[in-house]
């Protein structure tokens, strides 16, 4: 797979807004009813 700016602007825009946390804001804008999960607990996985 070739990066280049136009293909790799959107991945560096959701890591942006994760860093700067401001992504659930502009899920928020989009989708109202977005409520994100602020359960932090580690996930377990089931063999």
């Amino acid at each position: 797979m070739r990066w280049n700016r136009w293909t790799v602007q959107p991945f560096l825009d959701v890591r942006v807004a994760v860093l700067n946390k401001t992504l659930a804001g502009s899920f928020r804008r989009l989708y109202p009813d977005f409520e994100p999960d602020n359960e932090n607990h580690p996930m377990r996985l089931s063999a």
